[in-house]
């Protein structure tokens, strides 16, 4: 390879001649057919597979976010699912609580009242 060429080149001692080879097709050109090659189907080809080498890695990388969001959506939901949970058994515990500690309503009908034992007769659920 000789240094300061923007080509692929080497020194072929057998032939005695400086050739360059295409990046694409690894063809060997002289230096009169050099830009005449790269105005070819060959260096549209390699600017094609470039395309498509970016375009393929922007599709993997939108994938990737894509399945991070996913994962990471359904995380958030299982997680919410369990605080809900947890919140609904605290809920359940505190008004069971709360109906241990005020007693149970009972209907008087001698005197047309409902009766707990902590808060004596009521008028109100009448």
């Amino acid at each position: 390879m000789v240094a300061g060429q923007g080509t692929d080149c080497y020194w072929a001692p057998w032939a005695g001649l400086l050739h360059n080879v295409c990046g694409v097709c690894r063809c060997e050109l002289s230096d009169q057919h050099l830009c005449k090659h790269s105005a070819t189907v060959c260096t549209v080809i390699g600017a094609l597979y470039a395309f498509f080498a970016c375009l393929f890695a922007e599709l993997r990388e939108m994938s990737r976010k894509a399945d991070a969001e996913k994962r990471q959506t359904e995380q958030a939901a299982a997680t919410m699912d369990s605080i809900e949970a947890a919140a609904r058994k605290q809920y359940e515990a505190d008004q069971a609580a709360a109906q241990a500690q005020a007693g149970k309503w009972v209907w008087n009908a001698d005197s047309g009242y409902y009766y707990n034992a902590t808060h004596r007769y009521v008028d109100a659920f009448k």
